[in-house]
């Protein structure tokens, strides 16, 4: 802050950004959004490549600030924030899939299925004519076969998993990966097989805590519930 105070933008933009990666690592997430709020409103503008210097395009680094303010519990304000970088993003390729999968987060985490869905069908949509990114793809479809599950459309649920997994084995996307691993596992206990389903779970939930994957722990520890508590097995829904 002193350094900003001072106008010493080349010396406080990476010192911004490595607190707003230090702030997102210990779960801070309402620091780590402050933190990029500043890169990107004060600093951004008045350094010299800032995109070389942080690695991120101006969109990334809207992405990551909204990503930090829904995990801050504040959805609403991060899909107003990715609504103004889609007002200014091509209607296609990668920085405006990135902006809609985000945006299908925010509206995720929200409580608007239908709008989240949708999003994540855009998103989709921007890659469709743009080569590469095989892990960008993996997330994207991810997104859209968690979508799909929660508007109960199972089998282009499963599909989209299907397809998210074996991206994100070519591209080594673990994360993206074991997202929609959770998603497959959510579908085919609700299409009937429950004692596969959970198994699967409790595997990716394994997992997750190994990696500290923590948006991943909390879905499978979620969807666990929800299952169990769904087939009346409320004993193993507490456990």
């Amino acid at each position: 802050h002193h350094l900003v105070a001072a106008g010493e933008y080349m010396a406080a933009f990476p010192t911004v950004m490595s607190a707003a990666g230090y702030a997102r690592g210990v779960y801070a997430f309402a620091e780590a959004r402050r933190q990029l709020s500043v890169a990107r409103e004060v600093l951004w503008n008045r350094v010299d490549n800032p995109e070389e210097i942080s690695g991120l395009s101006y969109h990334d680094l809207l992405c990551r600030e909204a990503e930090m303010a829904r995990w801050a519990g504040q959805p609403s304000a991060a899909a107003e924030l990715l609504r103004s970088g889609i007002a200014t993003a091509p209607p296609a390729g990668l920085d405006r899939a990135r902006l809609e999968h985000e945006l299908g987060e925010a509206l995720w985490a929200a409580g608007d299925p239908a709008a989240s869905l949708a999003s994540y069908e855009r998103s989709e949509a921007a890659l469709e004519m743009v080569p590469g990114d095989p892990s960008l793809r993996a997330r994207v479809l991810a997104a859209l076969a968690k979508g799909l599950t929660v508007t109960g459309q199972y089998e282009r649920a499963r599909e989209a998993a299907e397809r998210a997994i074996a991206l994100a084995d070519e591209s080594g996307a673990t994360r993206d990966g074991l997202q929609a691993r959770i998603t497959l596992a959510t579908v085919i206990a609700r299409q009937g097989d429950l004692e596969t389903g959970a198994a699967q779970l409790r595997q990716c939930l394994s997992e997750a805590l190994a990696a500290d994957a923590f948006e991943a722990v909390v879905r499978c520890f979620g969807n666990l519930t929800y299952l169990y508590s769904t087939a009346g097995r409320l004993g193993d829904a507490l456990e």
